[in-house]
């Protein structure tokens, strides 16, 4: 009993850390990189088009790069949240913070909501890095069809040169903002961990 205690304490401590989210989302940009350093690559060496073999190489790079930019993302602007409000009672609390739009996945409206106006960049990524996020960097198709593609061609998110660049401007500015944040509210968090005792979101 007293292991299943101290795990969960580990999670809710945890998922509570600004600290943490930003740490997991720099992570997972280091492997971003690297698919993103092949993939590029391959563009330079096949300015036309790609042989069979090598397109099944480049779609499979594409969908995990851009994956993995959109869950990179998706863990920076959830330590924003969290650090606005890490003493919350129940999860729920956060749903004023779009921090379970779509399922979790909302990139685009946590980023929107929380840190303003975006720039039509901003937006491009954003709605081509959820789509990956939610369906296309883990399926074949979504479960329906996507209001906002007009046709089959555009129901794919596309991959563009400057992604990792502009991702990692974006995730840079919501780091800063997040750490600024949490100068301020970090008490409020280790006080909750010192009064913690498990709540159940009802």
């Amino acid at each position: 009993m007293k292991l299943e205690q101290d795990l969960q304490y580990f999670i809710d401590t945890t998922n509570r850390s600004a600290p943490a989210w930003l740490e997991k989302g720099r992570k997972i940009l280091l492997a971003a990189e690297i698919l993103n350093t092949e993939l590029l690559q391959l563009c330079n060496k096949y300015t036309n088009s790609f042989p069979d073999d090598v397109e099944s190489k480049f779609m499979g790079l594409m969908d995990s790069l851009m994956l993995l930019l959109g869950l990179s993302i998706e863990n920076a602007i959830k330590g924003f949240i969290i650090a606005n409000k890490p003493d919350f009672e129940k999860p729920s609390e956060l749903d004023k913070y779009k921090f379970n739009s779509l399922g979790g996945h909302g990139i685009k409206q946590m980023v929107e909501f929380n840190i303003g106006p975006l720039d039509p960049i901003e937006i491009d990524l954003l709605n081509r890095l959820q789509e990956s996020v939610i369906w296309a960097g883990k399926y074949n198709a979504p479960k329906k069809p996507n209001k906002s593609c007009e046709n089959t061609v555009s129901i794919y998110p596309a991959f563009r040169d400057k992604d990792f660049h502009n991702c990692l401007i974006l995730f840079n500015n919501i780091e800063s903002l997040t750490v600024q944040i949490w100068d301020k509210s970090e008490k409020q968090y280790w006080q909750w961990c010192d009064n913690h005792e498990p709540i159940k979101d009802k």
